[in-house]
């Protein structure tokens, strides 16, 4: 099942159970995990640990051999957070180093090598705001 379909039986699902306005409700799912976020910037990377550097070139393989980013996911040794796992000294934690890297990517780096969760932070941005009863 596609991650737009998903989402879509999702956001039904809770719409329906909290009565929520089906406008208000953005449901998103990440076709596989964060780390593909990552993948939109590999050079930045090494900026978090400069040890990285000389280890950067799978990981530019694996962005390279696939569509995008969120497509990275060839199996149990290939996704995203597998080849992060391969970074040593020090290793890669998803908890330390994974904000850290994502800020030096930045969302716009993110937005453009990322299509489906561009689309998201899109829906999101076209909010109007929300207006609040008087009292």
């Amino acid at each position: 099942m596609h991650s737009s379909a998903i989402e879509a039986a999702f956001a039904a699902s809770v719409i329906e159970r909290s009565e929520c306005r089906a406008e208000r409700f953005l449901a998103y799912i990440q076709p596989y995990e964060f780390e593909a976020l990552l993948f939109s910037g590999i050079a930045r990377v090494a900026e978090v640990e400069s040890q990285w550097h000389g280890q950067l070139g799978l990981l530019r393989q694996a962005r390279n051999d696939a569509k995008s980013p969120e497509h990275i996911n060839d199996g149990p040794t290939t996704h995203p957070s597998a080849g992060l796992a391969a970074l040593r000294h020090p290793r890669y934690q998803k908890t330390l180093h994974g904000s850290q890297i994502a800020g030096r990517i930045g969302l716009e780096q993110m937005r453009t090598e990322c299509s489906h969760f561009a689309a998201w932070l899109t829906r999101i941005g076209s909010l109007r705001p929300l207006t609040l009863p008087a009292g």
